[in-house]
């Protein structure tokens, strides 16, 4: 055997140097799992950011200027009665209507809060009997007879897609 041969049985001998099956390629890319992860991982995330969607909250009967406007949502009868909102916004307030935006917003039951803090002290300024001396609101436009609402009568469906509210501020 000369040295020729030898070199080229080595070379020619070599895996990339065989002839394929047309399909090899195929099957071994087919076989691969980083393909099937990427694929998973992108479904994962596509059906995620599928499902949240913004909810926007038209408010409406600001009488000025002054202060600014907050905004509470919340997703349970729990996070409302212990007022701990699962996400909250604040807006400079504007003369009749003001418009908030929760980007993102999972499919579920939701209620909202919102009152225009007239002097910006982040509260709801309330008389010695418990009154809301600045005007406030709730989903559904809803009303207590001694007291907010129930989260059932603030609370309603957000789906996928966009949706607006609107609450009326009294």
């Amino acid at each position: 055997m000369t040295i020729v041969s030898f070199y080229s049985r080595l070379w020619l001998g070599h895996p990339r140097n065989r002839p394929r099956l047309p399909a090899q390629g195929y099957i071994k890319m087919f076989n691969s799992k980083k393909p099937l992860g990427v694929a998973a991982l992108t479904a994962l995330l596509t059906a995620l950011s599928a499902e949240a969607g913004d909810l926007r909250v038209h408010l409406l009967g600001i009488e000025t200027t002054q202060g600014q406007v907050q905004v509470a949502l919340f997703a349970d009868e729990q996070t409302f009665e212990s007022s701990q909102p699962t996400n909250r916004a604040k807006t400079p307030a504007h003369v009749n209507d003001v418009w908030v935006t929760f980007e993102d917003v999972a499919p579920g039951r939701y209620g909202i809060s919102a009152f225009h803090d007239v002097n910006s002290n982040e509260k709801l300024d309330t008389s010695f009997v418990g009154l809301p001396k600045e005007p406030y609101g709730f989903s559904q436009n809803a009303r207590g007879k001694f007291g907010p609402p129930s989260f059932t009568a603030i609370s309603f469906e957000v789906e996928s897609e966009p949706q607006s509210v609107e609450i009326n501020l009294r």
